[in-house]
């Protein structure tokens, strides 16, 4: 069954931590339900996106079967470590494929391995860039150096959250 949730490619172990490294296109909505994969995936979704798990959760089994999205978990040894998500739901507004999701706090080399499955996941999709925001807590040098070793990070715009609950009236 593990075969018709996912599409596996294994990468060699990165020199900062040991162990076998692998990244997996999550494929099949089912994965989340199966018992042997199904609870490390809601684990690491619990810890990547901890204000919304439910509804993330809810929005990937909803839209995993979309080619224009792409989910990729990574493992080290026995352990889920990072997920980056990323669509290419582009429109005229919106030209670019965005990585909207991009987590692996504890390992680098993890960190390395999903930005070149997600780069060459936008590049097998026609695109020679996209957009990214580091919502991950990590400092933007830290996040940007994984996808050094993938792309050419450019810092081309700013980002900001806007509160709409003050002011404007």
């Amino acid at each position: 069954m593990i075969g018709r949730l996912f599409r596996r490619r294994a990468e060699k172990a990165t020199p900062d931590q040991p162990g076998e490294l692998s990244v997996t296109r999550l494929v099949n909505p089912a994965a989340f339900l199966d018992p042997v994969v199904g609870p490390d995936l809601q684990r690491l979704f619990t810890v990547a996106f901890p204000e919304r798990t439910s509804d993330s959760i809810v929005f990937l089994v909803e839209h995993l079967a979309d080619e224009r999205l792409a989910v990729f978990v990574a493992r080290r040894g026995s352990m889920l470590r990072g997920v980056a998500v990323a669509a290419d739901w582009t429109t005229p507004l919106t030209p670019l494929p965005w990585v909207l999701h991009f987590f692996a706090p504890q390992d680098r080399g993890v960190r390395i391995v999903l930005a070149r499955e997600v780069t060459a996941w936008i590049r097998s999709r026609g695109h020679t860039s996209a957009a990214a925001i580091n919502a991950s807590g990590l400092e933007d040098d830290r996040w940007l150096a994984a996808f050094g070793h993938a792309a050419a990070p450019i810092a081309v715009r700013s980002y900001f959250e806007l509160d709409v609950t003050v002011g404007g009236e």
